[in-house]
């Protein structure tokens, strides 16, 4: 590469994110949203619920992959097994915490 070459990349790499910050105007920091402590509620939520989630689906993945192997490839049994582990809500949401919808750690629904 020449050395003009790089200088222009460099340059563009430098300025460009100059620019598009320059033109972003700052958040109003006039009142917080309504909803602001909902979503608070649920990201901490989901800091406990999602490692237990994500556990539940690796673990279900791994026992009915021994399932599918001991029966000698039977797909149903697998899938009776991993579907449900893999399936529902990996993260809590605002409207699960008021009641709008329902949390669903294993999803029994077939799509």
């Amino acid at each position: 590469m020449s050395r003009s070459f790089r200088l222009a990349r460099v340059l563009l790499l430098v300025a460009l994110p100059l620019v598009v910050s320059l033109g972003a105007r700052p958040a109003a920091a006039e009142e917080p949203a309504p909803n602001a402590g909902w979503y608070v509620a649920a990201g901490a939520a989901s800091l406990i619920y999602t490692p237990l989630k994500v556990t539940n689906a690796v673990l279900g993945s791994a026992i009915g992959s021994v399932a599918w192997f001991a029966l000698g490839g039977d797909d149903d049994a697998a899938e009776a097994i991993i579907l449900p582990a893999v399936r529902g809500d990996y993260f809590v949401k605002p409207s699960h915490l008021r009641g709008e919808r329902h949390l669903r750690f294993a999803d029994h629904y077939r799509f």
